[in-house]
């Protein structure tokens, strides 16, 4: 709720604004947007992985065995 008054407030200040820069520290969220980004498996780790699943290892432990989430083995299993 803070970032949306911050906003808010953000939209109604008379000061001029400045351009990449936020106003309320709370607002570089919403005025510099970071991308994450993904982890990137090798194509022998999709290997590993679908060998180890076939073999009978869940996907959840896939997941924390490769340090991924459990969707993105389920991504690389189709």
């Amino acid at each position: 709720m803070k970032r949306l008054v911050s906003a808010w407030e953000h939209g109604i200040l008379d000061e001029p604004e400045t351009v990449g820069e936020a106003v309320d520290p709370s607002m570089a969220v919403a005025v510099e947007p970071v991308r994450r980004g993904g982890t990137r498996l090798t194509k022998t780790q999709v290997d590993q992985i679908r060998t180890l699943y076939s073999e009978g290892i869940s996907a959840p432990q896939l997941a924390r065995r490769f340090g991924v989430h459990r969707a993105t083995i389920h991504r690389k299993l189709q």
